[in-house]
Parts: C-alpha cells; structure tokens; sequence
C-alpha cells in the first residue's frame, strides 16, 4: 500500500466516527429542549414520547420543533392553536429528523469516499502515460469542482437546505440577507446539511464574494446572456450560472494552480530524462 493511499485510509476511518458524532450532536439539537412554562405558552403539541412533548412554536419566520418534559397529569395539548396546514408540515418534519439524520451521515460518508479514493482513481486514469503539467493541472481541477458539485446535489437537484425566507443569512446568491459571507445557526428542514454545507463553501464564498457583483455586472454584456434571452430564461439563470461560476471556478483555479506548480518543481528536481512515478 503507497503512502498516499494509507493516508486516505486512515482520513475516511477518521471521518467515521466523526460524522457519526457530528449528526448525534445535530440530532439533539435539531429538537432544543424548551421550559415548561414556554411551552404551554407558545407550543402546539405533536406527540408525546419517552417522557417528552415535541411540538413546535410559531414565530416570526416560520416555526421551529421543540420538545419539553411530558405532564404527569397526562394533560400535554396546550391551549396554542395553529393552522392545519402547518400542523401537518410540522409532524411530517418531526418524523423525518431521524431519517434525515441517518441518510445525511451515510451522504457525507459517500462524498468523502468519492473524493479520496474516486478521484484519484480517475487522475490516475485521465493523467496516464506522459500526460503534461497543464493537462493534469485541467484535470485536478476538474475532480476538485466533480467533487464539490457532488456534495451540492442534494441543494441543486432536490432544494434540500435550501433558505426558507429571504432573511435568513446564507451564501451570496443565494439568500437577500446581504453581501458578506455569514454562517446560519438555523437547519431549517436539513439536521446538519444546511450547517456542513456553509462550512465548505465559506472559503469559496470569502474569496469570492468581492468580485461577484463585479462579475455579474460584466456577464450581463456576453454574448450567452442573448442566448438566455431568446429561450426566455431571465435574471434568475443569469443568477444560478454566476452561482455555479464562482463555487466550481473557485476551486477548480486554485486546485489546477497547485498541481501545476507541483507538477513543475517536482520536474525541476527530476534527473534529465526520468518520469514522473505515481504514488498515489
């Protein structure tokens, strides 16, 4: 077994039980306890299980899942009233934070598998023979942006994690909170997505949050904003490719310059003549 590979080995048996912790400690504050006395004030009950009443309050911007200690009278409904509708949201939610807990960790296992093992399976695929620096450089840096545009699946393809309400505080292009990077302490319908989600794409975001508005305000002049245009694709496209520009270019440019640079000093030191080995 190469070094390279050993290490991968022993980061994914890390990862294990590290995303085993992190989805437990999400789990448990996916529902926070609240007193009794708030919540016969402002909780809607939903169910009584295990010594505890897990309802939900309704506040300004939505409503979020509580739970607080069971009554020993038996009397858990509370005089609250909330809507039908949101009652149903509300339970359908509450019922689905343990299988959200557990597809959320089996996901984060998979992407992290993909990434130390499925990517440099295909560089070593795609790089094979005598594959130059600018050649590998294109692919890392493709793997790189595969990888990232593989953990953000489940936002782009099912809308999971995505923002609830305009006021909540998220990646640039994709909250009205404001320009600047900012982190959520709100899950909304995810346990930990929403949280691990921001996490990776803040470096993205702080780097490229400074030339966003600058690149958008240039895009509207290219020649494929037309092409929108004449499928009737709006200001919103125009918005979701910028989106896609910064997150994937980001990491596809700094990950393609480090291996080129790699890929050069590395044949800076190599006897005239010899070629590169693969260790990974």
């Amino acid at each position: 077994m190469s070094p390279a590979l050993k290490l991968r080995v022993i980061l994914t048996l890390l990862l294990i039980p590290g995303v085993i912790w992190l989805q437990v400690a999400f789990f448990r504050s996916k529902v926070p306890g609240v007193s009794p006395e708030k919540y016969e004030k402002q909780a809607v009950t939903l169910k009584v299980a295990d010594g505890f009443r897990y309802g939900f309050i309704v506040g300004q911007h939505g409503a979020t899942l509580v739970r607080a200690t069971a009554r020993d009278d038996g009397q858990n409904d509370t005089a609250v009233e909330a809507e039908a509708e949101i009652v149903t949201v509300m339970r359908a939610a509450l019922e689905a934070v343990p299988r959200n807990t557990v597809w959320e960790g089996l996901f984060y296992l998979g992407v992290a598998t993909f990434t130390l093992f499925g990517t440099p399976f295909l560089f070593r695929k795609l790089c094979a023979g005598s594959a130059g620096p600018l050649r590998k450089a294109v692919v890392a840096g493709t793997l790189a942006a595969a990888a990232l545009f593989v953990f953000l699946l489940p936002r782009t393809t099912a809308d999971y994690g995505a923002s609830a309400f305009t006021t909540w505080a998220g990646p640039f292009p994709r909250s009205f909170s404001g320009p600047y990077p900012r982190m959520s302490g709100v899950p909304g319908e995810t346990v930990s997505y929403r949280n691990v989600q921001e996490v990776v794409l803040l470096p993205i975001i702080a780097t490229g949050s400074p030339l966003y508005s600058k690149w958008y305000e240039a895009s509207k002049s290219l020649t494929w904003l037309t092409i929108l245009e004449f499928f009737h694709l709006g200001d919103s496209t125009l918005i979701s490719l910028n989106f896609w520009v910064f997150i994937l270019g980001i990491p596809f440019a700094v990950t393609a310059t480090v291996e080129y640079v790699l890929v050069r000093l590395s044949s800076a030191r190599m006897p005239k003549g010899a070629t590169h080995g693969d260790a990974a």
